[in-house]
């Protein structure tokens, strides 16, 4: 905890890099439909980001749930090089945001992103409607989801990666320090393991306050 410690009072302290986002009251109603958006929502492994992204296009039509870990299995011989299924997914997800966006559509990517090079890439294509949002229960509540989570095939093969406390630890550790260290990054951090329609408000608050070009929340 003394990690999260230090992250959360970095983040009180420099104002311009990324927000941490607290309670919100459960009345909250915000439209946020208006403009086309690219939303990447990140966050440890088993966070609830593809919960989370499923009942965030439930309110736009055609919108998008781009989750990389649907394409990976429709890769042939995807597991046997696991790195370059990676590679290959993120650019096909690319292509298909591309899209996805030249039609006003908006579009949501719900995974784990330790490192800073496909965030660079999906801001640069999505720029004024790149959103960066990150999910973070607690290590405990992640730590519990990651094991009892559905037998998806890419989440076997990343248990068998990370199917021990030290190593799932360093990619809740990992998304900590890049989130401090991305400006536009904003961060929910979770009490516990909260309803989803809890966490359904607070994202839609969390995107209503992100700034736009102009330097107005919206």
């Amino acid at each position: 905890m003394l990690l999260l410690e230090r992250f959360k009072a970095g983040f009180r302290r420099h104002r311009h890099n990324a927000y941490w986002v607290e309670s919100v009251p459960l009345n909250f109603d915000s439209d946020t439909s208006r403009c086309t958006l690219l939303l990447l929502l990140n966050g440890p492994p088993a966070a609830g980001k593809t919960s989370l992204a499923q009942r965030w296009i439930a309110d736009r039509r055609l919108a998008l749930n781009l989750d990389l870990d649907q394409l990976w299995p429709l890769l042939g011989q995807w597991q046997a090089d696991l790195d370059a299924t990676g590679r290959t997914a993120r650019r096909l997800a690319l292509a298909m945001a591309r899209t996805q966006l030249a039609i006003g559509q908006d579009v949501i990517v719900p995974q784990y992103l330790g490192r800073p090079e496909f965030i660079d890439e999906l801001a640069d294509l999505g720029g004024p409607a790149f959103r960066h949002v990150v999910l973070l229960p607690p290590f405990a509540v992640v730590a519990a989801r990651f094991h009892d989570r559905a037998e998806h095939p890419v989440a076997a093969a990343g248990r068998a990666r990370f199917d021990d406390p030290d190593g799932l630890r360093q990619l809740y550790d990992r998304v900590l320090e890049l989130a401090a260290a991305r400006p536009e990054a904003r961060v929910i951090e979770l009490v516990g393991d909260e309803p989803l329609a809890v966490v359904h408000q607070r994202l839609e608050l969390t995107l209503a306050g992100y700034p736009t070009e102009s330097g107005q929340s919206g």
